[in-house]
């Protein structure tokens, strides 16, 4: 039975060792000196990197951000994606968001801009969020 305790006790310590989002290279990335002055000014108040981190976010993961408008956890989702995740950006066709939206997925190779949720293959997205984005949802 001790066997088995410990052994247990080693797999869950590996697999929870494995499944964390470097939070400290996100938080670097997000220092990145071209990100937009009103997009750093928003950082404090999102707190996204212990965020992203408590939702179980991971480097590698392939992203839905849903109603992203112009993109500002876009940009934050790709850092932590990294270069071996991709970043799926959703806003409804004909958005306020839209100019800048393309603009900023511009700039990620790991981003994809996306009208339609209904177009991703089933199965295909490992993490989903929305942010801010309730006040806007009618029934």
């Amino acid at each position: 039975m001790k066997s088995v305790l410990s052994l247990l006790t080693v797999i869950f310590l590996c697999s929870s060792a494995s499944a964390q989002l470097n939070v400290t290279a996100l938080e670097r990335a997000m220092a990145n000196p071209d990100r937009p002055a009103a997009d750093k000014e928003r950082d404090a108040s999102r707190q996204a990197p212990a965020v992203l981190d408590f939702l179980g976010l991971e480097e590698g993961m392939t992203i839905l951000d849903i109603s992203a408008a112009a993109g500002w956890y876009t940009e934050v989702l790709s850092y932590a994606a990294g270069s071996s995740g991709k970043v799926y950006m959703q806003n409804n066709p004909g958005g306020r968001s839209e100019e800048a939206a393309a603009a900023r997925a511009a700039r990620f190779a790991n981003v994809e801009q996306l009208s339609a949720i209904s177009d991703l293959p089933a199965n295909s997205v490992d993490f989903a969020m929305t942010a801010l984005n309730f006040h806007d949802w009618h029934n």
